[in-house]
């Protein structure tokens, strides 16, 4: 391990500091002013703009990923904070937006009741122009997260104020992806409320007759291949078109043309196939043990590409 030089160490602490005096910043712009002058909850970002298919008015809840606020709102997560896009690639490195998704995160955890009174009132605005413009509003509630905000009362790590917002606001239609298998099981069991859809993400966790269940339902996963992925560039690698996944041929649709994750693009049953994303470097270069990705092959046993049978 390389040793640190005592000006090293100065700078490595001032540089927390700043970045502690940031997010105190943040969270004061929160729980210091009146609502309507708070910063927004629900925003709209890169990933989201991607594609709207001009029927959709989409927004998203940015939290910081994992543990990062110190409060874990990824309670199923692997390997895949490695890699994670939503702290290490992008504006996701910039310490302003580190600092404000973890103000975000601890409004949410820590003064629960205000900040669904605020989600409340940014909601109300947004269906309301949804309405006015013909649009359907569309919202991510879970862009870098895995929060609980659709089942009350199942587990005691969310607050009762976030657990009902899904089925609180049926006028509204929500996605996300997920990993928290509880979550996936129950709703294998009671059903899933008909304005949310979710995208079970696949992971070095997740059993095969979870994966087939929730298939079988109609319900989609998404599968991180190393195809290439630099859009610097503008260099992509191909995607397979169907994967022997769970002992079946399923359909991939390509998950990186836009990230609406819903039926009406992604369709039903089928895998979202997503590049891995490292800043432009392949997978193998930058983590190249992980079981967060599938390792793409030319084997016909398990990948299709194209028109290839």
């Amino acid at each position: 391990m390389k040793t640190l030089t005592q000006s090293q160490l100065v700078k490595r602490a001032e540089k927390k500091h700043a970045f502690g005096q940031m997010v105190k910043i943040a969270m004061a712009r929160f729980v210091d002013r009146p609502m309507s002058k708070r910063p927004k909850i629900l925003q709209q970002n890169r990933k989201l703009k991607l594609w709207d298919g001009g029927k959709y008015l989409i927004r998203g809840l940015s939290m910081a990923p994992g543990k990062t606020s110190g409060h874990n709102v990824c309670h199923f997560m692997g390997e895949c904070f490695a890699s994670c896009i939503g702290y290490f690639n992008g504006w996701q490195n910039m310490g302003s937006t580190r600092a404000a998704e973890i103000a975000r995160t601890r409004y949410a955890m820590e003064y629960p009741q205000d900040f669904r009174a605020q989600l409340d009132r940014e909601l109300g605005l947004l269906c309301a122009s949804a309405k006015r413009k013909k649009l359907i509003p569309l919202v991510r509630p879970n862009v870098f997260s895995d929060v609980n905000f659709a089942i009350p009362d199942f587990d005691n790590h969310t607050p009762d104020e976030l657990s009902t917002l899904i089925t609180d606001w049926q006028d509204c239609q929500f996605f996300d992806y997920t990993k928290h298998l509880d979550r996936i099981r129950y709703w294998l069991k009671n059903g899933m409320p008909s304005n949310y859809h979710v995208t079970l993400s696949h992971s070095e966790n997740l059993p095969w007759q979870t994966a087939n269940a929730w298939l079988s339902r109609g319900h989609n996963i998404s599968v991180v291949y190393d195809a290439l992925y630099n859009s610097r560039l503008g260099r992509y690698g191909d995607l397979p078109t169907s994967h022997r996944y769970a002992g079946q041929w399923r359909d991939v649709v390509n998950g990186d043309v836009h990230d609406m994750r819903i039926p009406q693009y992604d369709g039903h049953g089928n895998l979202v196939g997503l590049r891995f994303k490292s800043n432009g470097q392949s997978a193998a270069k930058s983590h190249p043990t992980s079981a967060f990705y599938v390792k793409l092959t030319t084997d016909s046993d398990l990948f299709r590409y194209g028109g290839q049978s």
